[in-house]
């Protein structure tokens, strides 16, 4: 039976490009643009939930992460208030090169002229849990805690890991339409995907329409084996000829008309339906039968 693959290959990746797409579309419509809250120990672990955490300690750096494919990530310890109460609380600060401060507090990180208390920074950044972090980064965190705690009589540990999003309240409104921007070309390039993978799924659909169309009208081959070569003895015959001498003899093979042509002609044009009266005569003389051929009379009498 004649089977084609023509137009699978384009379906899979059509669906794949259209599910893909769909997602970032609908992520990005969904969730919206960030929202910039004041911060008062409650956070809710959206990204796009952003705190103001008004003026924080940057106290030093503890970790970074150097990446081939994205951006440096360096790793910093702040010290916050909450508008809540008066305590003074530790936590993990991610910035990564393409953030305005990135340079700021890697000077700051890499001069030995400047100690803790030297650098102050307006903070809005969201939150998540300090467990989120790397592995390595959330080892290095808890024993960087540990030593500062104890330099730091009072502090207290958050277990807060917060990511930067702009320095102070005065900057969010410039920094959330930078990211409105990037959002419509986000979701621009990403209808236009989605288009080409729903154009991708139809060219691959209508491909094996086709293929099935094709493969309706293609005419079924079949082969015929000769009658005379169709048992077991046979086989085994035509094995031991090949293994005395040498040779074998291939079964014949024939096609539907040629078959249809064997059975309706039989052996030297002869009718096994009818035989002409004086052929049968003849034949039943020769086999010695004493009536003459052809209805013919023999004298007895001489």
């Amino acid at each position: 039976m004649y089977k084609s693959k023509r137009g699978i290959a384009a379906i899979v990746i059509g669906i794949i490009i259209i599910l893909f797409s769909f997602l970032v579309l609908f992520s990005y419509i969904v969730t919206g643009n960030s929202r910039l809250s004041p911060y008062n120990g409650v956070i809710s672990s959206d990204p796009y939930d952003i705190y103001d955490l008004g003026s924080v300690l940057v106290v030093d750096q503890y970790g970074y992460i150097e990446s081939d494919s994205e951006w440096d990530e360096e790793y910093y310890i702040i010290a916050f208030t909450s508008e809540n109460d008066d305590t003074v609380y530790l936590g993990s600060l991610c910035v990564d090169e393409s953030m305005d401060i990135y340079e700021k507090l890697r000077d700051y990180a890499y001069d030995e002229t400047r100690y803790i208390g030297d650098l102050y920074i307006d903070l809005c950044a969201s939150a998540d849990t300090a467990d989120v972090l790397d592995s390595d980064i959330n080892r290095f965190y808890n024993e960087t805690i540990t030593d500062y705690e104890s330099l730091l009589p009072g502090f207290v540990d958050s277990q807060l890991a917060f990511t930067y999003y702009c320095e102070g309240a005065q900057a969010f409104p410039r920094t959330l339409e930078a990211e409105k921007q990037t959002n419509m070309i986000v979701i621009a390039v990403s209808a236009v995907v989605l288009a080409a993978g729903i154009a991708l799924l139809a060219v691959g659909i209508n491909q094996r329409v086709k293929a099935n169309q094709a493969a309706a009208y293609m005419p079924q081959q079949r082969i015929y084996y000769n009658p005379q070569f169709n048992n077991r003895s046979d086989m085994q015959q035509n094995n031991n000829q090949w293994q005395q001498n040498g040779t074998y003899s291939q079964p014949t093979y024939y096609s539907p008309v040629q078959e249809e042509q064997s059975r309706s002609v039989p052996p030297n044009n002869t009718n096994i339906y009818y035989t002409p009266p004086g052929e049968k005569y003849s034949n039943d003389y020769n086999n010695g039968s004493q009536n003459p051929p052809d209805g013919g009379n023999e004298n007895q009498n001489g």
